[in-house]
């Protein structure tokens, strides 16, 4: 996140050329509303209201009209970064309150304190991995707007930032302080904001975007946890599921993804960001999203369950990823239903 953390004083007031600013309302325009298309994982482009330009006659993005934050929280574990982000919010946000975390423990902590009108954090914290976190405050909204900041350009990861619920997320890589500038008031005023990098990866574009749009979420899920060298035991003991089954969806994704050998495998999940091995172990950003959008069934004629694990809930106003109780007796809305080969 070097190019963040410059100098933020003279920040034009304008859009950076190298992001792309929205709003989550669904475009009024007709173009935009023929074409219903789904940012999900397995779809290939991203949504007309993702895509769709927030005008810049809606309202000035003031101090008047960003009144209403009265609380905001940034977690980012970047101190350079960090600093940036403070001075850009003591800028457009003076009369709020801020307050500043860089752990994940800190930060569930501070919102489950009180709940935050606008969070800025990185997609990974001092003790790792926040995807996960950020889904639990999202479903039991602890936090109004979401704004996140990450470097990274796995599918696995943007995916996973959209399907919890963020408003937006920069890329500093590209974006720079005044992408997040420009990110910061637009989303602050009601609006989205995604850097283009990150919308070519929701449409499936680069070497690895086939991989979310050929996989079901279950497949997907499956693939995380043998993205580490598990074997099919290990796997199967991890998932709840038989070894049967884990073979069948081993084959399967060798299968889709025209996989040789279990090397290829491992390397493909780790590009992908469904797999990341750091000095604190094997992570696996969003593993709970993928865990509850799958569906399985054991057999033919059984209705489809959902994996061990609490049903969670993301609400968002452009995505919705709901996971159903295994009693429901039906498959998620808009997910692919795995049906297993019967013994």
């Amino acid at each position: 996140m070097q190019c963040i953390s410059e100098c933020v004083n003279p920040l034009p007031l304008v859009p950076s050329r190298t992001s792309v600013s929205t709003r989550l309302a669904p475009s009024s325009s007709p173009s935009s509303a023929s074409s219903p298309r789904s940012v999900a994982a397995g779809a290939e482009s991203a949504t007309p209201e993702l895509l769709a330009p927030l005008p810049r006659d809606l309202q000035p993005c003031d101090v008047v009209t960003l009144a209403h934050l009265r609380r905001v929280l940034v977690a980012i574990d970047d101190c350079l970064v960090a600093d940036s982000v403070l001075r850009l919010l003591a800028r457009f946000l003076p009369h709020a309150e801020v307050e500043q975390v860089r752990d994940r423990v800190a930060l569930r902590g501070a919102l489950a304190a009180r709940a935050a009108d606008f969070l800025i954090t990185s997609e990974a914290l001092l003790d790792g991995d926040a995807l996960d976190l950020l889904a639990e405050a999202r479903a039991r909204r602890q936090c109004d707007r979401l704004l996140v900041l990450t470097h990274r350009r796995e599918p696995q990861v943007i995916f996973a930032i959209r399907s919890l619920g963020a408003h937006g997320a920069v890329d500093s890589r590209s974006d720079g302080a005044p992408g997040l500038a420009d990110a910061i008031r637009r989303i602050g005023c009601g609006g989205a904001y995604w850097s283009q990098s990150f919308l070519e990866i929701l449409r499936g574009e680069g070497p690895n975007g086939h991989v979310q749009r050929v996989l079901s979420p279950a497949e997907l899920y499956v693939f995380a946890v043998l993205g580490d060298g598990s074997d099919d035991q290990t796997g199967a003991d991890v998932l709840g599921l038989s070894l049967q089954s884990v073979h069948a969806y081993r084959k399967r994704i060798h299968q889709k993804l025209r996989l040789q050998h279990k090397g290829q495998l491992v390397s493909l999940a780790i590009r992908c960001g469904l797999v990341r091995f750091t000095e604190r172990g094997v992570e696996r950003p969003g593993i709970e999203a993928l865990r509850s959008r799958s569906v399985f069934r054991t057999r033919r004629g059984e209705p489809p369950r959902c994996l061990p694990g609490p049903p969670v809930e993301f609400e968002a106003s452009s995505f919705q990823a709901v996971a159903e109780p295994a009693a429901a007796g039906v498959s998620l809305r808009g997910q692919k239903r795995v049906t297993m080969p019967s013994k």
